[in-house]
């Protein structure tokens, strides 16, 4: 459960959450109880949160979008390579097919 007190004057009241989430306007971020995996243990934890409402990706996970990132960047590099691959020999191909028409023309005459 997240409570949140703020301070009214010399004390501390109880701000009542319609929902387990708290927004701070003068930091642009809310802080909420997610309910997820992390460092290995899955439970409820704090977690930061941005202005859209998505919740701010700790290192473990930006490393590991990184991680995808470069994974789907060196998929696309090789599905590149095999087209720029493919398109050779169907240059070589053309090529080959070229000459034999000439030697064939030449052959005709």
């Amino acid at each position: 459960q997240l409570r949140v007190f703020q301070l009214s004057g010399i004390k501390y009241q109880a701000v009542e959450l319609t929902e387990p989430k708290f927004w701070f306007p003068e930091l642009k971020l809310g802080v909420g109880v997610w309910l997820g995996k992390y460092q290995g243990t899955e439970g409820l934890w704090l977690r930061w949160y941005n202005e859209d409402g998505d919740w701010i990706a700790t290192l473990a996970e930006t490393a590991e979008q990184e991680k995808q990132r470069a994974e789907q960047e060196k998929q696309r590099a090789e599905q590149e390579k095999q087209r720029a691959e493919q398109e050779k020999q169907r240059a070589e191909q053309e090529k080959l097919r070229a000459e034999q028409e000439k030697q064939r023309a030449e052959q005709e005459k």
